[in-house]
């Protein structure tokens, strides 16, 4: 992909609108699947939510080891916030909520390994693309993470429920700004119809691998 950046982000509307509407469909299955389903109805296990954060763990930092390695990227600069990297936040949950050495004593599901893989496959070869994904991760979070730790902390052992640390973005001012600083830089980025094209069956891509994560995690027996 060639990418350019407008002085005037809001003349460009393409790629935040297209995101937008070309994922809204998965996005809503993405909610209901799996494990979570369960997780938004407040009625998932423990044990689960435990390797759903691992598996997340996994994700972010591949993603953000590229979002930084390509920092100054054309298409990657304009959205790189440094302050929505989650990686340490995980981290720090599962520290204060998992057995020690998690790391490596607890393993990702087959469907993690693979979206990984394919975040790999694009810091090798299309780093543009990884803004698809941190459009769905990072937009998802800001969205629905005030409701997400509310629903974490009355899953959690009354002991650990200030672990929600995955979750936490600071004041709601804060989260509204995040947002629009995020979108704005969606706008600054300027491509296409085809490479809009890509970016989007990026994005849609990168929610049907979470529903295949979702989807393994709900059923391993023994969580």
């Amino acid at each position: 992909m060639r990418f350019t950046t407008r002085s005037n982000p809001l003349e460009n509307t393409g790629l935040a609108t297209r995101l937008r509407t070309g994922t809204r469909q998965l996005h809503g299955v993405a909610e209901h699947t799996g494990v979570m389903g369960s997780l938004l109805q407040g009625t998932l296990s423990f044990g689960r939510y435990l390797h759903l954060l691992r598996n997340l763990f996994d994700i972010y930092q591949s993603l953000e080891v590229a979002l930084v390695r390509y920092a100054h990227h054309p298409a990657i600069a304009p959205i790189f916030i440094p302050q929505l990297f989650r990686s340490a936040a995980i981290a720090s949950d599962l520290d204060q909520l998992a057995r020690p050495g998690w790391r490596t004593s607890c393993a990702s599901e087959a469907a993690t390994l693979h979206y990984v893989a394919r975040l790999h496959e694009l810091e090798r070869g299309d780093p543009a693309l990884l803004v698809a994904h941190a459009y769905v991760r990072y937009l998802g979070d800001l969205h629905g993470g005030q409701m997400l730790r509310r629903i974490v902390a009355s899953l959690l052992p009354a002991a650990m429920v200030d672990a929600t640390r995955f979750y936490d973005f600071g004041s709601a001012e804060d989260v509204r700004r995040y947002i629009t600083n995020f979108r704005a830089g969606l706008q600054a980025i300027a491509l296409g119809d085809a490479e809009i094209d890509r970016m989007v069956a990026e994005a849609r891509l990168a929610f049907e691998m979470h529903c295949d994560i979702f989807d393994e995690i709900a059923k391993h027996k023994s969580r």
